[in-house]
């Protein structure tokens, strides 16, 4: 939290408004931002990464305040009554290190996993982008949409307004990515309908293996405790 109080201040206090007309830009049109840093002009936004670290930290600085909600459910027909207590003590355990560790490493992942990203659209775009940090340039300001996307559903849940317009802001994630990946790189309608869906699926089938991964070599030892006692 110090370090997002920081960052926020370092971005509102001294860019001189730099910040609000990037966001702007990232937010209405799609892929846009992209498009003038590939044009060179640069000087009125403020750098990719600067702009990623602050959507990110905006999002999990949301995250990290929220409340925890139990995702580990054991009944009495699991583990004998008399059991209950201890099980559900060690279910409860379990269920904080998950967080844990998704607070520990998704931000860490995520920020490994952004140039991937790059790399799977140069694979598909190389002939319109033939170097690489073009693609990664979108990828670092697709990214900065995303987190900001979540950390507004984030926000609408802490408020507790309906989980709908959460889900709603999350989808927008969606045309988003069609929209500002034909903005940036051309190509036909269903070009990019087939090129964006395999890029898509293959970032998000790359992700939860990496995160699946990570959870299963963590949660190890705890699901064998969990078994230990209800036996």
């Amino acid at each position: 939290m110090h370090d997002f109080a920081h960052e926020a201040l370092h971005e509102f206090l001294h860019l001189d408004g730099k910040i609000f007309q990037t966001i702007k830009l990232l937010i209405l049109k799609p892929g846009q931002l992209t498009a003038e840093y590939l044009q060179g002009r640069r000087a009125r936004y403020i750098s990719p990464v600067r702009l990623y670290l602050t959507a990110s930290l905006i999002y999990f600085g949301l995250v990290a305040i929220s409340p925890s909600s139990g995702n580990l459910r054991v009944t009495a027909q699991d583990v004998p009554t008399e059991q209950m207590q201890e099980v559900m003590r060690r279910a409860e355990e379990a269920n904080r290190h998950v967080q844990e560790l998704v607070a520990h490493y998704a931000p860490r992942a995520m920020f490994v996993l952004m140039p991937f990203f790059g790399l799977l659209t140069w694979a598909f775009y190389r002939r319109s982008e033939p170097y690489y940090v073009p693609h990664l340039y979108y990828a670092i300001h697709f990214h900065a949409f995303a987190f900001l996307v979540f950390a507004a559903a984030k926000a609408l849940q802490l408020s507790g307004a309906p989980d709908l317009g959460g889900v709603l802001l999350v989808l927008a994630v969606v045309p988003y990515h069609y929209i500002a990946l034909r903005r940036v790189f051309g190509g036909s309608r269903a070009q990019v309908a087939w090129k964006g869906t395999t890029i898509a699926v293959a970032y998000t089938l790359t992700i939860g293996a990496i995160f699946a991964t990570i959870l299963w070599v963590e949660l190890r030892p705890l699901v064998k405790d969990l078994r230990s006692d209800s036996s």
